[in-house]
C-alpha cells in the first residue's frame, strides 16, 4: 500500500482491512504536498505467533515487511488542484512458517509501479484515484505472478472540521478478487485533535504535541497475497496472510521531512492457503503478538 502517496501526512494510519490496501497507510486525501520527489521507507515486524488447537498445534509462525518507494510528480495545475504522480516501489516480505506442509519458500520480493491521479475541481470535492501493477520480482511471470490494486476515493468538506469519505478499493490477480466500500469521516476538534474514522483507509485518533511531534492510537492491518514456485509441495500455491493489531505512534514532521516509530499487539489472524486456480484453500489461524515498525519519508 499501496501507499504511493497522496500523503505528506499529518499522522496515519494503515488501513483497518484487507487492504495493506497492501499498507496503503492512512492518507490524509484533502492536504497533498507537491514536492516533484519523494522517497519512502517502511517496514513492520509481527513477531512469533503460535497456530491456534485447531489449526496446526505446537508450530508458529513469524511475518515482515520491508518497502522502498520513489514517487515522481507528472505535472501539477494549481488552479485546479489536480495532476498526477508515477511511484516505483519494492517490496520485501518474510514470512516464517518453522512446519510449512505446503511451501519451503520464505522470501518473497514484489516490484510494483503505481499511477495516481488527483483532482479538486469540483466544489468541496477532493478526489483520488489510483492504480498500481504488481509482480513477483524473482519470477517475472506477468500470468501467474500478477496483481493488480486500485482505489477511487472522494473526500467532501461538509464543514470546516468535518469531512466526509466515499470510494471504493479492489485488489485482483493471484485468482484473489477483493472489493471493499471506502466509508467514513474525519474530525478535527481542540485545535490539537482529529479522530479518522475512515474504512479501511484511516482508523485513528491523533494529538498534536506542537507543530512538529505528534501522538497518535491507531489501527493496523496486514493483507499480502503471493503465488510459490512450481516446485513446492504444492505446486504455484496462493496464500495469503492477513492480521488485524492496535498500535501507539509517535511522529515527528518538518518542512519536506517525516518519521515515525509505532508498536502494539497484532489481535491474531490467518494465513490462507490455495491451489494455483485458488481453489481447495486451507485457512489456518494464528494466536496475537507484538509488533513495531516505521516509516521515514523525504520530499524534495
Amino acid at each position: 500500500m499501496k501507499k504511493a502517496t497522496l500523503l505528506f501526512l499529518s499522522l496515519l494510519s494503515p488501513l483497518f482491512a484487507d487492504y495493506d490496501l497492501e499498507n496503503v497507510s492512512g492518507w490524509e486525501i484533502e492536504r497533498r504536498d507537491i514536492s516533484p520527489y519523494h522517497f519512502e521507507v517502511s517496514g513492520d515486524w509481527v513477531g512469533d505467533s503460535k497456530f491456534t488447537k485447531d489449526s496446526v498445534e505446537g508450530d508458529h509462525i513469524r511475518y515482515g515487511t520491508l518497502e522502498v518507494e520513489f514517487e515522481v510528480a507528472g505535472c501539477y495545475d494549481s488552479c485546479r488542484g489536480e495532476g498526477f504522480d508515477v511511484a516505483l516501489s519494492y517490496k520485501y516480505s518474510a514470512l516464517t512458517w518453522e512446519f510449512n506442509p505446503f511451501f519451503d519458500r520464505r522470501d518473497f520480493n514484489t516490484a510494483s509501479v503505481t499511477l495516481v491521479g488527483f483532482t479538486h475541481r469540483f466544489c468541496n470535492w477532493a478526489w483520488v484515484g489510483q492504480f498500481t501493477y504488481n509482480i513477483d520480482a524473482n519470477k517475472w511471470g506477468f500470468i501467474d505472478y500478477s496483481s493488480y490494486d486500485w482505489l477511487a476515493w472522494g473526500r467532501y468538506t461538509w464543514r470546516e472540521d468535518i469531512g466526509l469519505h466515499v470510494g471504493v478499493y479492489g485488489q485482483t490477480g493471484l485468482r484473489l478478487v477483493r472489493i471493499l466500500p471506502v466509508l467514513g469521516f474525519d474530525w478535527r476538534f481542540q485545535n490539537f485533535w482529529k479522530l479518522s474514522a475512515v474504512f479501511p483507509l484511516n482508523i485513528s485518533l491523533s494529538y498534536a504535541l506542537d507543530d512538529c511531534w505528534s501522538m497518535a492510537l491507531r489501527g493496523r492491518c496486514w493483507s499480502d497475497r503471493h503465488r510459490v514456485g512450481a516446485n513446492e509441495h504444492l505446486s504455484k500455491a496462493i496464500w495469503r496472510y492477513t492480521n488485524y493489531g492496535v498500535e501507539l505512534a509517535s511522529s515527528y514532521q518538518s518542512g519536506c521531512f517525516y518519521a515515525d516509530l509505532h508498536g502494539g499487539c497484532a489481535f491474531g489472524g490467518s494465513v490462507k492457503v490455495a491451489h494455483r486456480r485458488g481453489k481447495q484453500s486451507h485457512t489456518l489461524h494464528f494466536e496475537p503478538a507484538a509488533y513495531f515498525g516505521g516509516t521515514i519519508i523525504a520530499a524534495f
